[in-house]
């Protein structure tokens, strides 16, 4: 029931209309506190759902650049990231060598520090719990 609640809270007051996926889930120890992940085409969005007070407050977040998934995809641990993570969020940060990708799976909290070069080829991948 506290699922079917914090399900319909969250598409109540989710920020944009063209969402093509959204769920929920329990956060440790509060049956009445619920964590909310949404993505559009262009977008991914996380919340905190609260059932007692029945405010729900969505922020934007990054998603991964286009121009990245091909390269990564080469590469059979950054692959396998990206296939497990279906609520992710990217920064990117420029460097005189490459890039820097911080992907961030919302569900699990699980990150992946990628090094890219200019030519978008792996360099380096390291996963992370938190």
């Amino acid at each position: 029931m506290a699922h079917q609640s914090a399900v319909k809270q969250a598409q109540a007051s989710v920020p944009d209309a063209e969402v093509t996926s959204l769920t929920v889930w329990p956060t440790p120890a509060n049956p009445l506190r619920w964590q909310a992940a949404a993505t559009t085409n262009d977008a991914v969005y996380t919340s905190d759902v609260n059932l007692t007070t029945k405010q729900t407050e969505w922020r934007e977040l990054n998603k991964l650049d286009p121009k990245f998934i091909e390269p990564l995809r080469q590469s059979a641990d950054t692959r396998t990231f990206l296939d497990f993570m279906r609520f992710g969020s990217a920064d990117v940060e420029e460097g005189q060598d490459g890039y820097t990708l911080l992907l961030r799976d919302l569900r699990f909290n699980l990150r992946m520090r990628v090094e890219v070069d200019r030519d978008l080829a792996v360099r380096s991948a390291d996963v992370r719990w938190f």
